[in-house]
């Protein structure tokens, strides 16, 4: 395992336990978009902000042009992203 795959798979046990879900929830969740599931086992608090970023736009692409964005995404999707 390479270490930005062992990076990868420490954030993802962390938001797997965050968020009460397996990993596998989670990889699912990210690549269909259905985060209604998800968003079920955090505060109010927290989904809203949480769906206030996946439903605004602006913040999404900003939250996405950062670096570390672009590196998770590329792990996670394998760089095969459709807009």
């Amino acid at each position: 395992m390479s270490e930005s795959s062992g990076n990868l798979e420490d954030i993802l046990n962390k938001v797997s336990k965050y968020f009460g879900k397996t990993p596998e929830e989670i990889k699912v969740a990210a690549k269909t978009g259905n985060t209604k599931d998800i968003l079920n086992n955090v505060s109010k608090e927290d989904a809203k902000r949480i769906q206030k970023i996946i439903t605004d736009k602006d913040l999404t692409q900003k939250l996405l042009s950062t670096k570390e964005a672009q590196k998770l995404v590329k792990d996670v999707f394998g760089g095969n992203i459709k807009n």
